[in-house]
């Protein structure tokens, strides 16, 4: 599954989300909170999560990226 967080922040949460997915990818508004994932990831053993720096107004991917949570 594809899985996308928004408002991931430091991405915390994508670490754990990342195990269970095919793809996961966090969105962020703060560049400095993006920053932080992959030192956070590599103080856990985990590969680092994809982020991108964008606004939940205007995602940067086509409608139907993602799977859907129902």
């Amino acid at each position: 599954s594809r899985v996308l967080e928004v408002g991931s922040g430091f991405g915390c949460n994508l670490l754990r989300i990342q195990q269970f997915a095919a793809e996961a990818v966090g969105v962020d508004i703060d560049p400095t909170y993006l920053a932080f994932g992959p030192l956070f990831a590599e103080f856990a053993g985990l590969p680092a999560p994809k982020t991108v720096c964008a606004r939940a107004e205007s995602l940067p991917f086509d409608d139907g990226s993602f799977d859907s949570c129902s």
